[in-house]
């Protein structure tokens, strides 16, 4: 994959850390298995914080809980909006500079960054404590996601020539 830090993860990556609690992204329609060589992944607290809302807004029929295939016009879509994300990205300081309108999708009513609100903050009651890490990593934590935007959109408009299915949890 890439050589710097990102989110984005391929399959050797995702056997060594173990678990089952990935977004694979695959080439094509879903080919009937899961866990394939040529798929990207993503930790699924990761995507519900930076990528749902997106997908949310960009995907027909996205469902979190899903597989849900997307023709490669909409992937191209996708992959732009994470591009002009990722450029807006390079002028977030602050974490409170997420209040801006251009990190808010009015079509899904919530913000693209949703620090905090994933599956493990939410049943592990320890919310407060992921977000005094987010803030106490903010840069370092910017630049992750700033890389996983760009390096998910080249994979998208490398390998959506056959669309792309998202297969989630």
């Amino acid at each position: 994959m890439q050589i710097h830090e990102t989110f984005l993860l391929d399959y050797e990556t995702v056997q060594k850390l173990g678990g089952t609690n990935y977004i694979e992204i695959c080439q094509g329609d879903y080919a009937g298995r899961c866990w394939q060589k040529s798929s990207v992944y993503i930790a699924d607290f990761i995507w519900e914080d930076f990528l749902d809302t997106l997908a949310a807004e960009y995907i027909p029929n996205y469902d979190f809980f899903d597989f849900i295939y997307i023709k490669q016009s909409n992937s191209l879509i996708f992959s732009e909006k994470l591009l002009q994300l990722a450029n807006l990205l390079q002028s977030i300081q602050t974490p409170n500079d997420f209040d801006k309108p251009e990190w808010y999708s009015n079509k899904v009513g919530r913000p693209y960054i949703n620090i905090g609100e994933n599956i493990q903050t939410l049943l592990f009651d320890n919310k407060e404590e992921y977000q005094q890490q987010f803030d106490d990593e903010f840069p370092c934590t910017i630049q992750h996601i700033e890389n996983t935007y760009r390096d998910l959109a080249t994979w998208l408009q490398q390998h959506s020539q056959r669309g792309n299915t998202f297969l989630g949890m």
